[in-house]
């Protein structure tokens, strides 16, 4: 199994957007079930907070290096990867 992935920047600017947007308009309940399944599933880390914070330092600065249109690059740049 390969450790990297080549995606686009496009794609990765858009995935960060919407992880950022939508995840806290995610029921608790939900959220908590999610991570049960995960858990159940021998999954680790097992809660999402733990998979985002290990790489999402990462992601931002990797985006940095791409060349998106402005409207994007302001969305990626209100990301606050400190907030769930």
């Amino acid at each position: 199994m390969a450790d990297k992935v080549k995606v686009g920047c496009k794609d990765l600017a858009f995935a960060l957007i919407t992880w950022d947007q939508l995840l806290p308009l995610v029921p608790e309940d939900d959220i908590a079930e999610n991570e049960h399944q995960l858990n159940e599933n021998g999954v680790e880390p097992d809660t999402y907070q733990d998979i985002i914070d290990r790489h999402i330092n990462d992601l931002l600065n990797d985006i940095d290096k791409c060349d998106l249109n402005d409207a994007v690059e302001d969305m990626v740049e209100e990301i606050d990867p400190e907030l769930p």
